[in-house]
C-alpha cells in the first residue's frame, strides 16, 4: 500500500467510471492516482489531470493538457496514443455507439463507435459567448439531451438529435435567467433540477427547463453561497440520491459541512437528509392489514406515502414495537416516515 498522494492546490478532480469499479483522482501534481479496495492509492498515469470517458471496447479516452490532445488507452492505463485532437472536456455522456464530450468554451463534440475519426463539433445554437466549459450532459427517458453550460452568462441548451446539434433554452423564471444557473441534475422521471448562484433554492421543471417552479426540497437554509446539485444516483429501489454542497458565503467559499451531504427524494415534494437518516424496520413485507415497525423509545409522527406523494395516513407513536393498521389501503408501494429526535427513518413497503 502506498501512501495517499499529496494533494495540493485546488481539490483533485475525481471521477467514477462504470468499468472495472474504476475511481481516479487527479492531482495537480501531473499525475493520475487510482483508489483500489480499502483505499489503497496506485499511480494510474503519469500525465497532466485531464478528464476520463468511457469509450467502449475496454478503453478510455483521456484528455491530456500535458499534451494538448485527446489520447486513448486501455482500462489499466497503460499504452495510452495520441490522436492529434485538441478538444479539452469536463463531462460526457454515453449514449449507444456514440460518445458526447462536454468541452471548454462551451463547445461540445461527438465521437461515434469509438473511432477519434469520426470526431465531429456539434453545432450551438447559438455560438457560446462568455462560457468557460460544459459542467454537465444528462439524457431524459424520452432521449433528449440537456447540457449546463456554465460560466458568466450561464445557460440550459437541448439537444434533440442525439448531441449534434444544440439549442438555448429560453430560461423565463427568475432568478436562473440572469445566467445564474450553478448546476442541473434530473430526477427518475426525466424532470430537470436546476440549482442557482447566491440561494439555496432548488427548481423543478417538468417541460424541458421552459418553465420550473420552486421545489420544496427539505435542503437546510442557511447563510451560504449557493447550492451545488451533484449528479444524481439511483439506489436500487428507484430512490433518487441527490448530493448537495453548501458553500460560505463569508470569505472564501468554505464548504459547510453541517448542511453538505446525500439527500434522497423519496417523495415528489420532499427531500430525506440522509446525513442522519437509519433504516427502519418494517415488517411483513409484502403486507395487507397490519404492518409493524421497530422504534426507538421516544416519541415520534408516523407517514404512509403513497408513490403519488400524497400522505394516506399519519399518526403519533411513543416509540417500540409499532402496529399500523391497513385496512382500506390501496394495493401498491408506499414509503414509510418515521421523525423523532433519533433523527429520520425511512422504509418501503408494498401493500398487497
Amino acid at each position: 500500500m502506498m501512501p495517499s498522494p499529496n494533494f495540493t492546490g485546488f481539490p483533485p478532480y475525481i471521477q467514477a467510471l462504470p468499468m472495472s469499479d474504476l475511481v481516479l483522482v487527479n492531482t495537480i501534481a501531473n499525475s493520475v492516482y487510482q483508489i483500489g479496495p480499502n483505499l489503497t492509492w496506485s499511480l494510474y498515469l503519469n500525465d497532466d489531470q485531464g478528464a476520463f470517458a468511457v469509450l467502449g471496447n475496454n478503453s478510455l479516452l483521456f484528455y491530456s493538457t500535458a499534451n494538448y490532445e485527446l489520447r486513448i488507452g486501455p482500462v489499466d492505463g497503460s499504452a495510452f496514443v495520441g490522436t492529434g485532437i485538441d478538444f479539452s472536456f469536463y463531462s460526457y455522456l454515453k449514449v449507444g455507439n456514440r460518445i458526447i464530450l462536454g468541452g471548454k468554451d462551451g463547445q461540445i463534440a461527438t465521437i461515434d463507435n469509438g473511432d477519434p475519426n469520426t470526431f465531429a463539433l456539434s453545432t450551438m445554437n447559438p455560438v457560446p459567448a462568455s462560457i468557460d466549459r460544459v459542467f454537465t450532459i444528462l439524457r431524459q427517458p424520452d432521449g433528449d439531451l440537456f447540457a449546463q453550460l456554465f460560466g458568466p452568462n450561464d445557460r440550459l441548451s437541448r439537444s434533440t438529435d442525439n448531441g449534434a446539434t444544440w439549442n438555448s433554452v429560453d430560461i423565463t423564471y427568475n432568478p436562473i435567467q440572469n445566467g445564474n444557473l450553478s448546476s442541473l441534475t434530473m430526477a427518475t422521471a426525466g424532470d430537470l433540477l436546476l440549482a442557482h448562484t447566491g440561494d439555496t433554492q432548488v427548481w423543478k421543471s417538468t417541460n424541458d427547463g421552459a418553465i420550473a417552479t420552486p421545489w420544496n426540497t427539505g435542503i437546510p437554509t442557511g447563510s451560504v453561497l449557493d447550492v451545488q446539485l451533484h449528479h444524481l444516483m439511483h439506489s436500487r429501489n428507484g430512490t433518487d440520491l441527490v448530493g448537495v454542497r453548501f458553500l460560505d458565503q463569508n470569505g472564501p467559499p468554505f464548504l459547510i459541512a453541517a448542511n453538505s451531504g446525500l439527500y434522497a427524494t423519496e417523495i415528489a415534494s420532499a427531500v430525506i437528509d440522509l446525513r442522519n437518516d437509519a433504516v427502519l424496520n418494517a415488517y411483513p413485507v409484502p403486507c395487507r392489514d397490519r404492518l409493524t415497525l421497530d422504534l426507538p423509545q421516544e416519541r415520534g409522527t408516523i407517514e404512509m406515502i403513497d408513490a403519488l406523494g400524497k400522505t394516506v395516513q399519519r399518526s403519533v407513536t411513543s416509540g417500540g414495537a409499532t402496529v399500523l393498521q391497513l385496512e382500506g389501503t390501496l394495493p401498491g408501494c408506499y414509503t414509510v416516515l418515521v421523525r423523532s429526535n433519533d433523527g429520520v427513518r425511512t422504509a418501503r413497503v408494498i401493500v398487497e
